[in-house]
């Protein structure tokens, strides 16, 4: 069985000395945000519905970017999970639009829920 990249990573991690993981750390915290993401993020507060599983939620956007966005929630989403799919009901009050997107969900913590775009199903107007 092949090892993901995580697990490969975590491997050499641990087989390196204390002294080469310290020097590792400074250079990754080094890299200017923009090199850790593929798009420049955007203050964007808006609210978001979206569906996952058989649940409805309303929560606030909090940023967004090409590639997906960031959900701030009031508690934790005890049913949603990483790599569970999502429908999205995006609001673009300049574009006096809904769109509606299906996303991947690749982040979740008590109060925020990370949610990578995989495609645009259709836009609605507000």
């Amino acid at each position: 069985m092949e090892q993901s990249t995580r697990e490969r990573l975590i491997t050499i991690i641990e087989e390196m000395s204390e002294e080469e993981r310290h020097i590792l750390l400074e250079q990754l915290e080094k890299r200017p945000p923009n090199e850790r993401r593929r798009h420049p993020r955007k203050r964007y507060l808006a609210d978001v519905r979206y569906v996952g599983g058989d649940r409805i939620y309303k929560d606030f956007i909090r940023n967004i970017s090409l590639g997906g966005l960031l959900i701030e929630t009031r508690k934790k989403r005890e049913d949603l999970s990483m790599g569970q799919e999502v429908t999205l009901s995006v609001p673009f009050p300049r574009e006096e639009q809904y769109t509606r997107i299906i996303g991947e969900i690749v982040r979740i913590s008590a109060q925020e829920i990370g949610i990578k775009f995989k495609k645009v199903i259709k836009k609605e107007p507000l």
